[in-house]
């Protein structure tokens, strides 16, 4: 099992991204068009939000699909799943965003999982550098978000969250359409929405 250590940042400061550690996406299901691409995801916190950037290398991208919780994962796409609260309770968030920054957020781990509907995608501040598909550079695209506590507090019941909780999660890319088609874990996973395959996070 993987472990990821979540950097603490002062409360205020910009993120020094150059400064936060990466987790690797290595895992890779075999596709077809044997397509792998590089990818990763950084993590850290300042005590009252994370904040969570991915990096993904792709010659090209698919992104159709701008409304919320479309099924983002169709596209280019990068995923982050999170249990704050593991010893509380079994379900997880599943923050799916595409190459666009339009966010799927769901709730639980029995299918069908829920939609979580009443949390606004505008709490979580969403930058892609990709605004449209058309003036792709053909080399790399960026995310970035912000996952406030509260919300996570408010959804689970608890608090608690700060440096010091070991928390549960994992990071993906994905595409499930056409000649981009991969499915790509930063924690070795039987399946994505497999909760033995989440990796240890650990809050600095």
């Amino acid at each position: 099992m993987n472990t990821y250590v979540i950097k603490k940042i002062p409360a205020g400061a910009n993120v020094p991204w150059e400064d936060i550690p990466q987790a690797d996406i290595t895992n890779y299901s075999p596709n077809e068009k044997e397509y792998y691409p590089k990818a990763y995801a950084k993590v850290c916190h300042d005590g009252e939000r994370f904040y969570v950037k991915f990096h993904a290398e792709e010659p090209a991208i698919l992104g159709t699909l701008r409304n919320y919780n479309d099924p983002v994962s169709e596209n280019s796409c990068v995923e982050f799943f999170l249990n704050p609260y593991p010893d509380v309770r079994e379900d997880y968030m599943n923050f799916e965003t595409n190459v666009l920054g339009a966010l799927l957020l769901g709730f639980g781990y029995i299918k069908p999982r829920g939609r979580l509907w009443h949390i606004l995608p505008e709490e979580f501040h969403i930058q892609s550098t990709v605004a449209d598909p058309a003036d792709y550079n053909g080399e790399y695209w960026e995310l970035t978000y912000e996952i406030p506590f509260a919300i996570l507090n408010q959804v689970y019941g608890c608090t608690g969250l700060g440096s010091g909780s070991r928390i549960k999660g994992n990071f993906f890319t994905v595409c499930a359409q056409g000649d981009l088609r991969h499915a790509g874990t930063w924690n070795p996973t039987p399946g994505f929405h497999e909760r033995s395959g989440f990796g240890d996070l650990i809050l600095e």
